[in-house]
């Protein structure tokens, strides 16, 4: 009885086994590529972000060179709104000098016919003007 009781109990132990459904070398491989998909995917959104990081850090250059453009334009408009340094360009660069109160200025509205006309001349003109200061013309 001993005989058929060891046969039989060897049965059982080779029907309670469990079917192995993947081999280790395959468990193996599947661990090593789920670890190489993750990496692969962490190393995509790292890159995205370091373009994105060097985007922002260009726009952000970009915008410190607008505002030192800004204020740079803003002086040069409050130096401009200045009627002072107006009135100075207007002398010194343009010849252009306020009347007298006792001068009279005659403006001649006479068709002239030279197309050469020195006074409409936008280079000479600013020339002829103060010549006329020095002429009393």
């Amino acid at each position: 009885m001993k005989q058929v009781q060891k046969r039989h109990s060897r049965g059982r132990q080779n029907s309670r086994k469990k079917k192995r459904y993947m081999s280790s070398g395959a468990l193996a491989f599947v661990v090593v590529l789920l670890i190489g998909l993750t990496a692969c995917i962490q190393l995509r959104t790292h890159t995205h972000i370091a373009v994105l990081n060097t985007a922002i850090e260009r726009q952000n250059k970009a915008l410190d060179e607008m505002d030192k453009t800004y204020k740079d334009m803003s002086a040069s408009l409050d130096e401009i709104k200045n009627s002072d340094e107006i009135m100075k360009k207007a002398k010194f660069q343009l010849g252009m000098v306020y009347p007298d109160d006792g001068q009279v200025k005659y403006i001649d509205v006479t068709v002239r016919d030279e197309e050469n006309d020195v006074n409409e001349n936008v280079y000479l003109n600013p020339v002829i003007s103060v010549l006329h200061i020095f002429n009393g013309k």
